[in-house]
């Protein structure tokens, strides 16, 4: 178990402290602020009805508060329409039980090992207080309270990232041990060649009581009567410090905590309602409505062509003209042995899952920075992500930390080209071969680029295409796979169309078709067909226009390069990219946010691209990682991805390149 108390992070008690009737106040929080990267506030105010809080709520945003925290007791009737009006709308909605206990050398004996209330398991720890920790006791000290985190109202919030959430334990344990948040730390060691940390807690006093700031147990060390050791150590501590109370609070879901604390004579005091309201301190603004935006699709005149002669001939029905048309193409321009159409990038990337035979016990190795399709298609069918760092200059998987990340269970290494940019396929490709394993190619950004003279999305076993608006070649929604492999056809056609061998009866070879595999509604419409077939035929054009811009950013941004502003994109030799995406990664913090603040004025879609998924909420439930993709992270609070579509004038081009050089000024 691990057992949290989350105070005001400015130090002020938040559990026990009464909320007055009148005058409300809503304060900000600098703590919460600094490590959750939004402004965030505390609402004090009892009694509220719903129009009372929208008003608050709008004051908040008035103020540019994104993060609003309320408590309120538990059962009170005037909770009721909050608590509708807070799931409702999507925000979270947690429960928090504070307890208390009168502390006595009675209770004391009671909680000794052996005795009826004592543990049933001895670790043999011995409970210290902290002093002078070495690096490695705080590294320990710093782990363990992250992982307590996994059981705090923060890591049950949808909208904050364990990033975040780690972040803020990882800070928190840091201010337990330098004493700004609690006067003491005592810890459980277990005493070996070096010292190791089984367990903490955190305590203070304040007026008559002593609080309990933070306890943890490693997950190693539980059921071994440690947090009861820790808890008669904090009483004991309380005792010579003159306190005979203590408070703390967990979460209402937190079991194992709770059944701590009731075992250590604590009875429940208070029931309280926990709200984070999340506000939009500004709109979504999407990159079509933006002055200079991030994307737009072209579409020329022979989109609407083909449309208007598929209405004219009636003939919308799937594998009619232009899709297999399409599939023809793709198959002689990209040298794949069958390219079949389908819905989106992410539907060819649940084929590929259903190619390679994802299901439990199945991991497959991917990067940690990529869109959460890549991982959720393999997911949806039972298998395990494995996530693996990425490379600071192409932002593409790092080929040298795959086999570190190989298990008896690995089925696949699914590679993303970002931005266009080839990974370093051939040492991927060996690796797969020597482990005997499939290689996916998530080629969603980099259709027509190339690594060493073949094309992506024709080295690995299957791949897959987008066609999504924001990408070089559109349709709308769309996508490919592609296939590589002959074995691997038959269950691609069959996932293709619904699990069934419809193929076979429309060839013939049989008199009706029926349900022999796993599959889903993958076809792309006739439709979408026609628009992506006039695409195709202007790809020349629409590559050569974007490589134009692409080149004029890359120059341009030289010299702050060379200032050590900024970073710019990376293309290995041998590498020929389709200028999907410009990108800048930008290492200074305060630059960082400077420039997105500019952007934002005026009106210019620079914008910053994925989270982790190794840090992400799905990630922690789905997925896993050996080694922190620390390149990942700082990736993802670095890089901006800059304006680039055909259409956008050297005007327009300047107008960027003014803002960041004006942003990343000197001084």
């Amino acid at each position: 178990f691990f057992c949290v108390l989350v105070f005001d992070q400015g130090g002020k008690k938040i559990c026990g402290r009464r909320m007055p009737s009148h005058s409300p106040t809503l304060d900000i929080l600098d703590f919460d602020t600094k490590v959750l990267e939004v402004v965030t506030a505390r609402l004090t105010a009892e009694g509220l009805t719903l129009a009372e809080l929208r008003e608050h709520l709008k004051q908040a945003h008035s103020r540019g508060i994104r993060l609003l925290y309320l408590t309120a007791p538990s059962g009170e009737p005037w909770t009721v329409p909050i608590i509708e009006e807070a799931y409702q709308n999507g925000h979270f909605v947690g429960g928090k039980v504070t307890y208390q206990v009168e502390i006595s050398n009675a209770l004391l004996t009671t909680m000794r090992p052996g005795t009826h209330a004592g543990p049933t398991a001895v670790s043999g720890s011995r409970v210290e207080a902290l002093r002078n920790p070495s690096a490695e006791i705080e590294r320990q000290l710093i782990e363990l309270s992250m992982e307590a985190g996994r059981c705090s109202r923060f890591n049950m919030d949808k909208n904050l990232s364990s990033d975040r959430c780690r972040n803020m334990f990882s800070t928190w344990m840091r201010n337990c041990i330098n004493h700004s948040v609690a006067d003491d730390v005592l810890v459980a060691f277990a005493y070996e060649e070096a010292p190791v940390v089984e367990g903490m807690v955190a305590v203070r006093i304040r007026g008559d009581a002593m609080q309990i700031v933070l306890l943890a147990v490693d997950p190693s060390h539980r059921r071994k009567g440690v947090g009861m050791e820790l808890m008669r150590g904090a009483y004991e501590w309380a005792q010579k410090h003159g306190v005979a109370k203590c408070t703390v609070a967990t979460q209402t879901t937190n079991f194992g905590a709770r059944r701590l604390y009731e075992r250590c004579g604590c009875e429940c005091a208070k029931m309280e309602q926990e709200f984070h309201f999340w506000i939009a301190t500004a709109p979504f603004n999407d990159p079509v409505q933006s002055d200079i935006p991030n994307s737009r699709p072209y579409l020329g005149a022979g989109e609407l062509d083909n449309i208007k002669a598929l209405f004219a001939g009636r003939q919308i029905q799937t594998h009619c003209k232009y899709g297999p048309e399409c599939q023809s193409r793709l198959e002689a321009e990209l040298g794949v042995k069958k390219a079949l159409l389908v819905s989106s990038g992410t539907a060819a990337l649940e084929m590929c899952s259903v190619c390679i035979g994802s299901g439990p016990d199945v991991e497959v190795i991917m990067p940690s920075y990529t869109f959460v399709s890549t991982a959720n298609a393999f997911v949806s069918h039972g298998a395990t992500p494995v996530f693996v760092d990425i490379r600071p200059d192409t932002q593409n998987i790092d080929e040298t930390k795959i086999e570190a990340a190989i298990t008896p269970r690995t089925r696949a290494i699914c590679c993303v080209h970002y931005a266009g940019v080839p990974c370093e396929m051939d040492t991927i490709m060996a690796i797969a071969k020597e482990h005997n394993l499939y290689v996916v190619e998530d080629n969603a950004h980099g259709v027509y680029s190339s690594y060493k003279g073949r094309m992506l999305g024709s080295i690995g076993d299957v791949a897959t295409l987008s066609f999504h608006y924001t990408k070089n070649i559109v349709c709308g929604e769309g996508g490919a796979l592609l296939v590589n492999r002959a074995d691997l056809i038959p269950t691609a056609m069959i996932a293709w169309e619904k699990g069934t061998n419809r193929f076979d009866f429309l060839d013939g070879k049989v008199d009706k078709y029926s349900w022999v595999g796993k599959g889903g509604s993958f076809v792309l419409g006739e439709p979408s067909a026609a628009i992506l077939a006039a695409q195709l035929e202007m790809r020349p054009m629409l590559i050569s226009s974007r490589l134009h811009i692409w080149n004029a950013y890359h120059a341009a941004l030289e010299p702050l390069e060379k200032r050590g502003k900024l970073v710019r994109p990376v293309v290995p030799e041998g590498c020929v990219h389709n200028a999907h995406i410009y990108y800048i990664r930008v290492p200074a913090r305060d630059d960082f946010v400077r420039l997105g603040a500019a952007a934002k004025e005026a009106k210019i879609g620079v914008f910053t691209h994925y989270e982790p998924l190794h840090s992400s909420r799905g990630g922690s439930l789905y997925a896993r990682y050996e080694v922190d993709c620390e390149e990942s992270t700082r990736c993802s609070r670095s890089l901006y991805r800059l304006p680039i579509w055909i259409g956008l004038t050297d005007a327009q081009i300047a107008s960027v390149l003014d803002v960041i050089a004006k942003a990343l000024a000197d001084g």
